[in-house]
């Protein structure tokens, strides 16, 4: 279980180490992994770098693993549940993109907010040619080269250098994963690899895009809508979870980090009851 707390919690680089430790804590080891695991996941996401590592940690000690998503995994969260071979999800839940963002209050800006002033320019580019050749004037303009000297001013090179660099590295793991674990067995998953990590890179809408079911179905990952019992009691779980989070009996304070506060996440291992044979 990786439950991570809403207002607070943030998938880390400390959080694989964390994930590990309850691994081996409940005894698994990686010479004789689990044949079949259930990983359930409440996240908002966080480090791409965080939330590839430890879906390659979960699959050191298990075959097989199937994701469980109550309410929502977005972000890392959502990469994370790329090393799934079934990914269930409760009444309402949702995935996410995968884009990046880069932290830091009012100045936190998306990658998927860059494609679209990008989007923005060539229209306004387009437009202006248009007009020029209407009124009989040269077609040459510059003003594409203007708004983008514009936003490099606003965001900085820099900023924009390391957006462009995490997505391609979120990409990559996107791939991996996908073509690891998710489709392993397929012959085509190279290509479903690389038609799902762009489609959850660049082909939505905005960072917080909401992908339920259908529109994870039409993306081609391997979703499967929960029964009603086994939703409620995951929903039931979580909210409890979130009540003892906002208690500060789970999700420990890590204090202030990135300008904000943070908890560390709900990591627990549960073994599968065996099944009593009826005489």
């Amino acid at each position: 279980m990786l439950f991570y707390d809403e207002h607070s919690g943030y998938m880390d680089e400390d959080d694989v180490d964390n994930v590990y430790t309850v691994l081996r804590k409940a005894g698994l080891t990686r010479k004789k992994p689990l044949a079949k695991l259930d990983v359930l996941i409440h996240s908002y996401g966080g480090d791409p770098n965080a939330g590839y590592r430890m879906a390659q940690v979960i699959h050191d000690f298990a075959d097989e693993v199937v994701v469980l998503v109550p309410d929502h995994a977005t972000s890392a969260g959502t990469l994370t549940s790329l090393c799934a071979h079934e990914i269930r999800l409760g009444a309402g839940a949702y995935l996410g993109p995968i884009d990046i963002t880069l932290a830091g209050g009012p100045s936190e800006v998306e990658l998927a907010g860059i494609e679209y002033f990008k989007r923005f320019v060539a229209d306004c580019r387009e437009d202006a040619v248009e007009y020029r050749e209407r009124e009989g004037l040269n077609p040459v303009t510059e003003i594409d080269s203007a708004l983008l000297g514009k936003m490099v001013d606003q965001l900085t090179a820099i900023k924009i250098g390391s957006l462009y660099r995490n997505s391609e590295l979120t990409g990559h793991y996107a791939k991996r994963l996908i073509v690891d674990y998710m489709f392993a067995q397929l012959p085509n998953r190279r290509v479903l690899a690389d038609e799902i990590a762009s489609s959850l890179l660049k082909g939505l809408p905005a960072h917080d895009f909401v992908l339920d079911f259908h529109m994870c179905k039409e993306t081609r990952l391997p979703v499967v809508e929960m029964e009603e019992p086994e939703s409620d009691a995951a929903k039931a779980l979580t909210a409890l979870l979130g009540q003892l989070s906002a208690k500060g009996v789970v999700c420990r304070d890590l204090g202030i980090r990135r300008g904000d506060r943070y908890k560390a996440p709900f990591v627990r291992y549960f073994p599968a009851r065996s099944k009593k044979v009826r005489k």
